[in-house]
């Protein structure tokens, strides 16, 4: 491990207590401020600050021989920070784009090595910058440290503030460890302020969406993400849902044989989660430009709503259908939560419902779209009362590309 002074780790830790975990916006998922659904950070510190007082505390008189612990029975070897190295395993994405912010997400795990690996009490630390350049050049737009652990399966999310409207950005994060230990560089971008006239979005040129749903690992590489980031060079990704599936498959043949089971627990989620972030044009894809997601019905199961899926509900056959013995609302967390900690999108608040719906006003240029009849009635009476007559309507989940008029019944 990197020798760094046990004193230095000790006042960082210290100092920013639940500050560098708050900043973490995975730690709050799904819900932000209730503890009982999203993580405790002043617990989490509390554990850290445990961890803390073993280093510190005179232990003349002791005798540790018959205390083993992860690290041996010398505490003073064991930090307060991560300081072995990390590996950035999944790149970096960014998502959620506002006009003067962005969403910035990356994974960072303990480096391999034939040592000892942090126990739950270590956080690792890492830091991001933003910048308008792509050689990262001159002073950073917005920067800061913030912490990750086993919690949150070592993610880190986090809000890039003090943007301009309308601008392309690129970022990277560190180990505050070692600063020369670094992210590849991702490109993103913020939308138009909502006030901002249809021709002068985008600095009056066309803005490109690059749209998809329904990607299932097992069926085929995911080619398609390659090519809209390699060759159209969107402005922005739209996921419509699906991004996972719960199900199992063997991809016989292509090899792409599906880790794990039917999802059911966070652990089974993650693991998914994970594997299909190896794909090297989803991985691609996430690194050239900011994404909008919303979630289906496989980024929990089969056929779910509020009260179960094709397989599973709460009632007791409900709670068997896999070997995990999962409830649907257990299941349903656990799916929930793990989205939240793998994507680059904005948390949502408790009383809300688990809502994922948001809005995002690209100056005057696009009319959201909900799907209802009497919806769709004002929205269509709106346009033609008012000869717009150049709106595009985007959906998903029909597993295929339509194009169709839309006309009002008279």
């Amino acid at each position: 491990m990197v020798s760094v002074p046990s004193f230095i780790l000790a006042v960082a830790t210290a100092v920013y207590g639940t500050e560098l975990l708050d900043r973490n916006l995975a730690y709050h998922s799904p819900f932000i401020g209730i503890s009982d659904f999203s993580h405790d950070t002043r617990a989490i510190h509390a554990r850290h600050v445990e961890l803390a007082k073993r280093q510190t505390v005179n232990n003349e008189g002791f005798s540790d021989e018959h205390y083993p612990t992860f690290y041996g029975g010398d505490f003073s070897n064991a930090p307060f920070i991560w300081s072995g190295g990390v590996n950035f395993t999944h790149s970096v994405a960014s998502g959620d784009p506002f006009d003067t912010s962005v969403l910035l997400w990356t994974r960072a795990v303990p480096a391999s090595s034939t040592g000892p690996q942090p126990d739950q009490s270590v956080p690792i630390c890492l830091s991001f910058k933003i910048f308008n350049n792509p050689q990262l050049s001159g002073k950073a737009i917005d920067s800061g440290e913030a912490f990750t652990s086993y919690d949150v399966d070592f993610t880190l999310k986090v809000e890039a503030t003090g943007l301009k409207p309308d601008t392309k950005y690129w970022y990277q994060f560190a180990d505050c460890i070692n600063p020369k230990s670094v992210s590849p560089v991702g490109t993103t971008r913020t939308i138009s302020s909502p006030n901002t006239p249809a021709n002068r979005v985008n600095g009056g040129k066309p803005l490109t969406l690059a749209v998809f749903s329904c990607s299932r690992f097992q069926d085929g590489y995911f080619n398609a993400y390659g090519v809209a980031a390699h060759n159209v060079t969107p402005d922005l990704f739209v996921h419509l849902g699906d991004y996972i599936y719960e199900s199992l498959g063997n991809g016989a043949r292509i090899g792409r044989q599906v880790l794990g089971r039917e999802l059911a627990t966070i652990a089974d989620y993650r693991q998914r989660l994970n594997q299909y972030r190896t794909d090297e044009s989803l991985r691609f894809a996430h690194e050239s430009g900011p994404w909008i997601t919303v979630w289906d019905d496989h980024e929990v199961a089969d056929q779910s709503w509020k009260a179960g899926t094709a397989n599973s509900n709460d009632s007791t056959i409900g709670c068997g259908f896999s070997p995990s013995g999962s409830c649907f609302s257990d299941r349903k967390m656990a799916g929930v939560r793990a989205y939240h900690e793998w994507m680059p999108i904005r948390q949502v608040n408790v009383d809300d419902k688990l809502r994922i719906w948001r809005n995002f006003q690209i100056g005057k240029l696009l009319d959201a779209w909900d799907g209802y009849r009497a919806n769709r009635n004002r929205i269509l009476n709106h346009l033609y009362d008012n000869h717009i007559d150049n709106t595009i309507v985007l959906s998903g989940d029909s597993h295929a590309n339509w194009v169709s008029d839309l006309a009002r019944k008279s």
